[in-house]
């Protein structure tokens, strides 16, 4: 699968049960990337990416199990540590800032290669970082 996350800068991306932040300049970044094509992502996440026109949404509790090599997930949980092995090409945001956090990404990106670093202004962020990694392949 193709998996989307935004992290802080300790890898954070939960604090109590919620996102440490939101930006719509990054949503219409990954939208951007995505060109038309389906978002699978949780029932939490879903109200922030309805409000923009543009993105063809599934939600489901389950919504990373059994997915096909090209379809997209966009994490807002540890549930990306569990999928890791499955993800082949891998987009992350970074705030560029630190937030409180609880939950962290845990996985060291030895198995990917960084492919492109692209920063851009945020609508609540100075500055976005996206990398997007592709796993190597053996």
């Amino acid at each position: 699968m193709y998996a989307a996350v935004c992290l802080d800068d300790r890898n954070g991306i939960l604090f109590n049960m919620r996102r440490q932040s939101m930006d719509r300049r990054q949503r219409e970044d990954l939208r951007e990337l995505l060109a038309g094509e389906i978002l699978h992502l949780s029932p939490y996440s879903y109200p922030i990416f309805a409000e923009l026109p543009g993105f063809q949404l599934a939600a489901a509790d389950d919504f990373a199990e059994n997915r096909r090599q090209t379809d997209w997930c966009f994490f807002e949980s540890g549930k990306i540590n569990l999928y890791i092995r499955q993800i082949e090409k891998l987009v992350i945001y970074r705030w560029n800032r630190r937030y409180p956090a609880d939950v962290f990404f845990e996985d060291d990106l030895s198995a990917f290669s960084l492919r492109e670093i692209r920063e851009f202004p945020g609508s609540s962020h100075e500055k976005i970082s996206r990398m997007i990694y592709e796993r190597q392949k053996k």
